[in-house]
């Protein structure tokens, strides 16, 4: 859902933390931000349900997709947000960043190695939500 409103509704929302879950194949053609949004997810390398590479899924049944991975997803954001040079190295809490992105905007991928469906830490999220607002 973070990441569907981030696609869509860029316009009513300045940031979004969407956790264990990342842009789909089959509709990242579609995501079409009406501004630059600032993303910092969060992902664990050994979620079963939302593979960290990304690939084919069963997760929904009867709808099979195919997820970019969470690298390939950092990588789309920083793209639709503008974002120049290199992202940072990872960090102590496991996160990397883009930060000469357009408008001011942030993209940051957290990583827990190990982790699995990770809820996202709300000591690295409220402060990056708290910097953006409309």
């Amino acid at each position: 859902m973070a990441h569907y409103l981030a696609c869509h509704a860029a316009d009513l929302f300045a940031a979004v933390a969407p956790s264990a879950f990342d842009l789909l194949e089959e509709n990242i053609g579609e995501c079409a931000p009406a501004r630059p949004i600032t993303v910092v997810s969060f992902r664990g390398t050994d979620n079963n349900r939302v593979p960290y590479e990304g690939g084919r899924s069963a997760l929904v049944p009867g709808m099979p997709i195919t997820f970019l991975g969470a690298e390939a997803t950092f990588e789309a954001w920083s793209s639709l947000d503008g974002c120049v040079g290199s992202a940072s190295p990872r960090d102590a809490d496991g996160c990397s960043a883009y930060s000469g992105c357009a408008d001011g905007t942030e993209v940051i991928l957290c990583t827990k190695e190990g982790g699995a469906e990770e809820p996202g830490d709300p000591s690295i999220a409220w402060p990056v939500l708290r910097r953006h607002r409309l």
